[in-house]
């Protein structure tokens, strides 16, 4: 792209310097008065004119050329580190997604490891409470209520987590 704005910013000085060339020969070789030179002036302080101002507008857009390439430039970064924050991102959620597998799978192995003996525990408390042949003092009877009311919670948890899990895996 800048080769053929170079080409063309050649082609418009040639065309400018020409210009100035063919005034000058034109003040120099003018023979109709002083009108054709006061003319010729005008036209050749235009012409300079014209030139100073296009060599302003073509700096101008350099610099602007410039600026949007370093604007461009900048951009070019800040999506690269958009990218690499959403990549870095994706890879924690997928770490984070790995460890709730592995705990869940923790939590499922634990409470088949428990539930046995938490039931053999709960049916022996469950016997104690109903044999008559060896009765419970109160407070007995209120300690076992307690412990088989812990334990029922506690079946409870391990049964929702082997609810959870077999959700999670299929």
């Amino acid at each position: 792209m800048k080769k053929n704005l170079g080409g063309l910013n050649r082609i418009k000085r040639e065309h400018f310097d020409k210009s100035l060339k063919a005034l000058d020969s034109a003040l120099t070789n003018c023979e109709s008065g002083e009108l054709c030179r006061t003319s010729a002036l005008k036209l050749f302080k235009a012409v300079k004119k014209l030139r100073i101002n296009y060599e302003k507008l073509e700096k101008s857009i350099i610099e602007r050329n410039a600026e949007l390439a370093e604007t461009n430039n900048n951009l070019i970064r800040e999506i690269a580190g958009r990218k690499k924050t959403e990549d870095e991102m994706r890879s924690a959620k997928e770490r984070a997604e790995e460890a709730v597998r592995l705990k869940d799978q923790f939590v499922y192995i634990v409470a088949q490891d428990l539930r046995a003996p938490l039931l053999s525990i709960l049916d022996c408390m469950d016997l104690l409470l109903k044999d008559e042949t060896h009765p419970l003092s109160l407070r007995q009877r209120e300690v076992i209520e307690k412990a088989m009311a812990g334990g029922g919670w506690m079946l409870d948890y391990i049964n929702q987590q082997d609810k959870r899990f077999l959700r999670h895996e299929t």
